[in-house]
């Protein structure tokens, strides 16, 4: 006869806007949801306290020992809600969407989260809160429950995408409080490559000691397969943003397409702004029209808007399974790379940034400058490959992927922070 085994939960948040499916807006939401994973497997009972896109209603999803919690954007209280929407901060409300978009959702969610999280904390008497950095999530919780251990995970602060993109008032609001948030307000920072965790403690040295580095991970399971590599596809994944270099990657497709007629481009992922144009920064969409693309040329760039389902984007991942090319100016980390290592992709990522810790050149990948001339010289080098040479790095590709980003790689520290706090 077995021995009885009582396991004990311990109640654990993870307090983000971001989390799949409704708000997969990019590596924040895949690591939310790969970390809820993570700790659910690790006997923890996660709940996520999080957004449906449009804040209307309040619900919760139970997902074995995952409980989401979506969060509306109004109180049990009639009198409050009057109070914030209408008389007297209506007026306040008008002015700062017009001009400060981003601080207003973050005062909106730090607002109603709150309320959430206090109803919730009735319940379960939670021990620790997960929080990225990005938005400042869990600031208002953190300042109103001081004694829950609060852990932030940075994955690219907006201090750092400021130097991409068009600086405001309201980019340089989100980059303040997401320090203060940063410096104030956790036990600990974990930091997703050491290129970050570099970064951060260089940039405020007196909060050394909190911070620590854990590489982002995935299920490395969800995305085998068995299909054959095929060099004819050349696949970007992610935001058009001039910050991820798909301008390079337009630019060196249209001189290799010239004079090789099979090779195709697939773009999977949502229009980003502040594309140079003469004297104006403009969209992806409208810098992409003026590039003036020959027609033979421009019927084999295939474009996808942003697909927010896992499993149907992996399902065309899979099918399209050839050289993924990511040259980002600034990428500090990079969820990408690893998820088209594991399905077998010749990846060639950035020297800016995470890629260095993610691919070893030449071996399961290459690295290149974010310029036309070294993205070019390396796809085509890729190109050349002979196909035993290509199907071998491939391999290589996927073993690194599950020996050493997978889920189970970043389980034993993870235990090890959550125990020591």
């Amino acid at each position: 006869m077995e021995p009885f085994v009582l396991t004990i939960f311990m109640n654990v948040a993870i307090v983000s806007p971001e989390f799949p499916p409704f708000t997969n807006w990019g590596g924040i939401a895949t690591f939310n949801s790969n970390l809820a994973q993570l700790l659910s497997k690790s006997n923890y009972k996660v709940h996520v306290i999080t957004f449906d896109g449009t804040g209307a209603e309040e619900r919760e999803v139970n997902l074995d020992n995952i409980v989401i919690h979506y969060v509306r954007f109004k109180t049990h209280f009639k009198i409050i809600n009057l109070l914030y929407y209408r008389f007297p901060l209506s007026l306040a409300r008008s002015l700062i969407k017009k001009f400060l978009p981003s601080t207003l959702f973050i005062l909106d969610w730090n607002f109603f989260s709150l309320f959430m999280f206090k109803k919730l904390y009735e319940k379960y008497s939670f021990k620790i809160i997960f929080a990225p950095t990005y938005h400042a999530p869990s600031l208002f919780i953190s300042m109103f429950f001081p004694k829950i251990m609060t852990v932030l995970h940075a994955q690219g602060p907006q201090e750092e995408l400021n130097k991409f993109e068009e600086i405001s008032m309201d980019s340089k609001i989100q980059a303040w409080l997401e320090n203060v948030y940063m410096i104030n307000f956790s036990q600990k920072i974990i930091a997703c490559s050491n290129y970050l965790y570099k970064k951060i403690i260089k940039r405020f040295p007196k909060i050394k000691k909190k911070v620590l580095y854990i590489h982002n991970f995935i299920n490395t399971k969800n995305y085998r397969n068995r299909n054959t590599l095929d060099r004819k596809n050349i696949v970007f994944l992610g935001r058009l943003e001039y910050r991820k270099g798909i301008d390079i990657l337009v630019k060196v497709f249209i001189s290799l397409a010239k004079n090789n007629k099979d090779i195709k481009l697939w773009l999977i992922g949502r229009n980003g702004n502040f594309f140079p144009l003469g004297n104006s920064k403009v969209p992806f969409a409208r810098w992409f029209s003026e590039l003036k693309i020959p027609r033979q040329i421009r019927d084999r760039i295939y474009q996808y808007n942003n697909i927010d389902d896992k499993v149907t984007l992996l399902q065309l991942l899979v099918k399209l399974k050839g050289i993924a090319v990511f040259p980002s100016r600034y990428e500090p980390f990079g969820f990408v790379h690893i998820e088209a290592m594991a399905i077998g992709y010749l990846v060639l990522g950035s020297y800016n940034g995470g890629g260095v810790e993610i691919i070893n050149d030449g071996v399961d990948g290459y690295l290149s400058s974010p310029s036309f001339r070294s993205v070019f010289d390396n796809i085509n080098k890729i190109l050349n490959l002979s196909n035993a040479e290509a199907k071998l790095m491939s391999r290589k590709a996927i073993i690194k992927a599950q020996l050493t980003f997978d889920i189970s790689s970043a389980k034993p520290r993870m235990s090890e922070i959550i125990n020591n706090i």
